[in-house]
C-alpha cells in the first residue's frame, strides 16, 4: 500500500496546480474571468485570518463576522431585537401550503 496523506493540498492548491493549467488559465486570468480586479483574490488569499464581513440585516451596516459579535449577524442588540420583533408580529412570513389531512377526505 502507498503512504497515507495526512495533510491533503489546501482545495485552492489543487485548483492552481492541477486545473488551472489544464485549462490554459493563469490565477489571474481566472481571478478576471469570474468578475472583480485579481488583487481583491490575492488580498484574501494573502491574508485568511482578516475576518468575514456582511451586512447587518436590519440596518444594512457592515458587520464583523467573528465569535466575539454575539449580535451577528445583527450590528447591535437593537438591531437583533428590531427582527425579532419583525418575525413575532409576522411582518416576515415563511410561505406554505396546506396539505388536507387524511381525515378530511371522505371519499
Amino acid at each position: 500500500m502507498g503512504k497515507a496523506t495526512l495533510n491533503p493540498p489546501h482545495p485552492g492548491e489543487t485548483l492552481r496546480e492541477d486545473i488551472l493549467p489544464a485549462l490554459g488559465l493563469t490565477v489571474t486570468d481566472a481571478a478576471a474571468r469570474i468578475s472583480g480586479d485579481s488583487k481583491d483574490y490575492a488580498v484574501q488569499a494573502v491574508s485568511p485570518a482578516s475576518p468575514r464581513v456582511v451586512k447587518c440585516p436590519s440596518c444594512g451596516r457592515p458587520v464583523e463576522w467573528v465569535a466575539e459579535n454575539r449580535y451577528r449577524p445583527f450590528c447591535s442588540a437593537r438591531c437583533k431585537g428590531i427582527d425579532l420583533g419583525a418575525w413575532a408580529t409576522e411582518k416576515y412570513r415563511v410561505e406554505a401550503t396546506e396539505e388536507p389531512h387524511p381525515e378530511d377526505q371522505s371519499e
